[in-house]
């Protein structure tokens, strides 16, 4: 019998993971609608998306630590500061502004980790140079467009 890991469903489950959140999300907040078809589908584009390229799951691999450590840390420094009794001097809009920048910093600096070596052929310089004027990138765009318009037709009254 051939011996199976755990590590070899990760891809399952990280689909099946991405499709359940992000189905969640579209339908609590109710971006698309309540049209159920189509959030279901949206949330299936986006897991074979996520699926389809391992830079994206690396990116998220290398925010979600660090996202976790911040929100430790802010409720370690709230709870601190409800123990003094001041949370209402303490939570203003700079103290939030300040988690939102470090959350950003956070999302900046995977990308940068995670892309600098995607990116670096495309810059000026670099062997991609004309990246415009490729099929991969005319098709991504015209794939974009395509999706602007259909949100557009979708989500207009």
């Amino acid at each position: 019998m051939a011996d199976v890991t755990l590590s070899a469903f990760l891809p399952v489950f990280s689909f099946l993971f991405v499709f359940v959140v992000s189905y969640a999300i579209i339908a609590k907040t109710k971006l698309l609608g309540e049209n159920k078809f189509i959030n279901i589908f949206v949330s299936f584009l986006i897991a074979i998306m996520f699926l389809s390229f391992s830079s994206a799951r690396e990116y998220v691999v290398n925010i979600i630590p660090w996202v976790a450590v911040l929100f430790v840390v802010l409720f370690f420094i709230m709870l601190l500061i409800a123990f003094t009794g001041k949370l209402e001097d303490i939570m203003k809009p700079g103290f939030v502004w300040v988690f939102v920048i470090i959350l950003l910093l956070v999302f900046i600096i995977a990308a940068i980790n995670v892309f600098s070596g995607i990116l670096q052929e495309f810059l000026p310089g670099g062997t991609r140079a004309q990246f415009i004027y490729t099929k991969r990138f005319l098709t991504s765009f015209a794939l974009v467009v395509t999706a602007a318009i259909v949100s557009w037709v979708l989500t207009r009254s």
